[in-house]
């Protein structure tokens, strides 16, 4: 097998990226943890400056848990220069906990610099689902637990497909308390504050009316804090 190479440049992502992708069996192998399953964008984010019979640029294999697909990349005009323009946006199904991607050569040449993979919300985002948070912990039944003070947040999430301002939020009956919906990390503006019953059957769900959202578009990260 032909290994790639970890290159450096000012312009790449923390300072690498992955070159010489150019034989027949050069791969890049990644194991990725997906913690909420669903519908996904893969921002692919890429150069290249091969002109030479290749005026419309270079193309590269995406193997997604096992299911292969060509990507066409367009020419960006420079090697080692990752513009945030010179992306491509690859369509995804994840499945939660391990997948695993396999890259190789298609036509001509490209250098890669980074992968970020961004969640196609639709109406619903499950707690559990979080990237990473203070305070919070997954039951023996996979239920979300978050203590005074705690925060979870969720990163990378595509609003844009979600209709309508309406927020509920399913809890175990009884919590108490208020939990505050942000953009950005724990600090951010609350966009919707949901106040839950202090009383009631503590083995039942209910569901809980929050305040709506404001208008919502592209790529946002969100947290929820207690």
């Amino acid at each position: 097998m032909t290994y790639v190479d970890i290159s450096s440049s000012s312009d790449a992502s923390n300072g690498e990226f992955c070159a010489y992708i150019n034989y027949e069996d050069s791969k890049i192998r990644l194991p990725m943890i997906i913690p909420q399953a669903g519908d996904y964008l893969i921002r692919y984010r890429y150069d290249n400056n091969w002109t030479e019979d290749g005026a419309n640029g270079s193309s590269h294999f995406v193997s997604i848990n096992g299911k292969n697909q060509e990507v066409a990349l367009p020419l960006t005009g420079a090697w080692s220069a990752f513009p945030e323009k010179s992306v491509v946006y690859i369509p995804a199904k994840l499945k939660r906990g391990s997948n695993f991607i396999e890259i190789t050569k298609g036509k001509l040449y490209a250098e890669l610099d980074r992968l970020d993979f961004q969640r196609i919300i639709r109406d619903t985002i499950p707690a559990n689902g979080f990237d990473n948070g203070i305070r919070v912990r997954l039951t023996d039944k996979d239920e979300f637990a978050i203590k005074d003070g705690g925060y979870a947040i969720f990163e990378n999430v595509i609003t844009d497909s979600i209709v309508g301002p309406g927020v509920l939020v399913q809890v175990k009956n009884g919590a108490g308390g208020t939990l505050n919906i942000r953009k950005e990390g724990k600090k951010g503006d609350v966009i919707s504050k949901c106040e839950l019953p202090s009383a009631g059957d503590a083995s039942k769900w209910i569901d809980v009316r929050c305040t709506n959202l404001p208008e919502l578009k592209g790529v946002q990260d969100f947290s929820r804090t207690g």
